[in-house]
């Protein structure tokens, strides 16, 4: 038998009269921004967001901290995406070109709304809903070029050995390259 029943709502306030650390990525800015995934949007466009690769491998995940390191096992945000609970891996399924706006929430004010694994902060992905009677098509590249803009000299196997055989007998250079020699199997 149910004896109390407490309702809690929240109003959404105007954005001029929220008093908590809010930023920002419009819609204009992520169209201009060239980024492979949303955590990429994130780095160095939010003031206190820390956006950090865990490898030097290419398509190595991204570690984002919003307030820190608040925790032993885990200091990553919450992600909500149009208001649903998002695990981490579910943002790379997700298309950045879909993404309107991004909104983190930096201070503890998102506990209230969020619950306590806001207390690393929140960041919140609306996407771009469309209008069902009209149809929109887009189409996004980019393109990319790398090349070598400074090529070493370096010395062939002869010119080595020469170099070799002139180094002084005792000169740390030349044991080195005995070490290198002597341990080759």
């Amino acid at each position: 038998i149910l004896e109390e029943v407490k309702i809690v709502h929240y109003l959404k306030p105007k954005e001029e009269k929220v008093n908590s650390a809010i930023s920002i990525i419009p819609a204009e800015r992520l169209k201009n921004i060239q980024h492979g995934s949303i955590e990429n949007a994130l780095q160095g466009n939010i003031s206190g967001v820390h956006v950090v690769r865990n490898s030097g491998m290419p398509g190595a995940s991204l570690q984002v901290k919003v307030r820190g390191m608040n925790s032993l096992i885990n200091s990553d945000p919450v992600y909500y995406y149009d208001g649903i609970p998002v695990q981490k891996a579910v943002l790379y399924a997700i298309s950045p070109h879909d993404i309107e706006s991004i909104k983190v929430i930096k201070d503890g004010s998102g506990l209230s709304k969020y619950g306590i694994r806001a207390a690393n902060g929140v960041v919140l992905l609306n996407s771009k809903m469309n209008d069902s009677k009209k149809t929109s098509v887009s189409f996004d590249y980019s393109f990319g070029q790398q090349s070598v803009w400074k090529k070493l000299d370096l010395m062939s196997k002869d010119e080595f050995m020469d170099f070799y055989n002139t180094v002084k007998p005792y000169s740390r250079v030349k044991q080195y390259f005995d070490s290198l020699l002597t341990n080759q199997d």
